[in-house]
């Protein structure tokens, strides 16, 4: 009798305490509502870097013989996809195009025809999908031919009248034509826009303009016979002009606006390019079939490192911002690319692009570089011209329609 009394007992203990329990957790149940719901916290992994957008802006005059004269087009390319994100309209005659650091605005130089002056520039916002253009009027006969942009303002050449104007970008409108040398053909800016330095071709000079109160600085900087380009350090140090008759390069620096090194022995310089990555200059020589490539990691001291022999006469260099490869651009039907290793200077390939290439740019990432033929393929597919995009990591070529015939510039930010 005892132990079976001490099992009952535990039994009804046992039971007393299920029953509470049971109790408690309805009551928890009913506070919390009608029906229990888990829920499940995701925990994010870390995401990989975001992709920079970066634009092509290729820009084609129309056809110039049709009366009257075909407006020109310019189209922007999202690079990452090689897809046209639509045409721009712009003036007659398109000449430059320049698109700022920021991706703010596309500036598009129009110098119009003999029969027809348009004297414009048209500006849009190239991030923005079928955005509106606006146009910023030149002087009449002003014979535009260059164009720098930067985030707040922009410098066009107006070759016939030996001025620059100084646009200012929040108006839209032109601030101010400045009186400069004889046939400006290039220009480039500091970062901040604090002052632009324009090529005067007739006169072998440099032209140093405040865009703060649209004033000359100093005399005119003397360089080699005939400069026709002109690029700046990525930190705005120093300006480097190719002087095509002088086959010299001149070494400018912002600080004290005067030449602090002339190279010789060049020949024929048509371009100048600086490689931020590498601390190079390089140099196109037209008139000698090489690129002369020098080191600038001395401020404001260049020194040679290579002259690289070409397999024609180059017109044009692209340089990848990762320092591995760079591009020269021949002529041509069909044009070609030689790819040259950046370390070794050796030649790694050729590429076949179409016919008559103009036009050669790298995109910043490293990951395309762009070429404009002005005649495209000569058959069905691309008879008024054509774009070939070659894929860095294998060289190989997509070919893909201009914005209208006649294309004749690319550029990439």
């Amino acid at each position: 009798m005892p132990i079976s009394f001490m099992h009952s007992s535990r039994r009804r203990t046992l039971g007393v305490t299920w029953a509470i329990l049971l109790v408690a957790f309805l009551i928890v149940l009913a506070g919390c509502g009608d029906v229990y719901r888990p829920v499940a916290i995701p925990i994010t992994a870390p995401g990989g870097d975001p992709q920079t957008t970066h634009f092509a802006v290729v820009a084609s005059k129309g056809d110039l013989t049709a009366i009257p004269p075909d407006t020109g087009k310019a189209g922007v390319f999202d690079v990452s996809g090689d897809t046209n994100m639509g045409n721009r309209v712009t003036g007659v005659n398109p000449v430059a195009v320049a698109v700022d650091a920021n991706l703010s605005f596309a500036w598009v130089v129009n110098q119009g025809t003999a029969g027809q002056d348009d004297s414009t520039v048209t500006r849009f916002s190239p991030a923005v999908s079928g955005a509106s253009t606006s146009t910023v009027n030149l002087e009449t006969g002003a014979g535009a031919n260059a164009v720098y942009a930067v985030p707040l303002f922009a410098f066009v050449t107006e070759g016939a009248l030996n001025k620059v104007a100084v646009i200012s970008t929040a108006a839209s409108a032109v601030k101010a034509f400045v009186p400069v040398g004889n046939n400006p053909v290039a220009v480039t800016a500091t970062s901040n826009g604090a002052k632009a330095y324009v090529v005067n071709k007739n006169d072998s000079t440099v032209t140093v303009v405040s865009s703060a109160d649209s004033t000359v600085l100093g005399a005119p900087i003397a360089v080699g016979a005939t400069p026709v380009d002109a690029t700046i350090q990525t930190d705005s140090a120093y300006v480097y002009v190719a002087s095509q008759g002088g086959n010299s390069l001149s070494v400018i620096s912002t600080s004290t606006d005067s030449e602090v090194q002339r190279v010789t022995g060049l020949s024929g310089p048509t371009h100048v390019v600086w490689d931020d990555h590498l601390k190079r200059v390089y140099v196109v020589n037209g008139g000698g079939n090489t690129i002369s490539v020098f080191n600038a990691s001395t401020p404001g001291s260049l020194t040679l490192l290579k002259t690289v022999n070409t397999s024609a006469t180059p017109i044009g260099i692209a340089v990848l911002d990762n320092g591995v490869k760079f591009y020269v651009l021949y002529a041509g039907a069909p044009g070609k690319v030689d790819v040259f290793d950046a370390q070794s200077y050796n030649l790694r390939t050729t590429v076949t692009v179409q016919n008559n290439p103009v036009s050669i740019a790298a995109a910043p990432e490293s990951s395309k570089v762009y070429v404009v033929n002005s005649t495209g393929d000569g058959g069905a597919t691309f008879p008024n011209g054509s774009i070939s995009i070659i894929k860095t990591s294998d060289d190989s070529v997509l070919n893909v329609a201009p914005p209208s015939a006649n294309p004749f510039y690319v550029t990439i930010q």
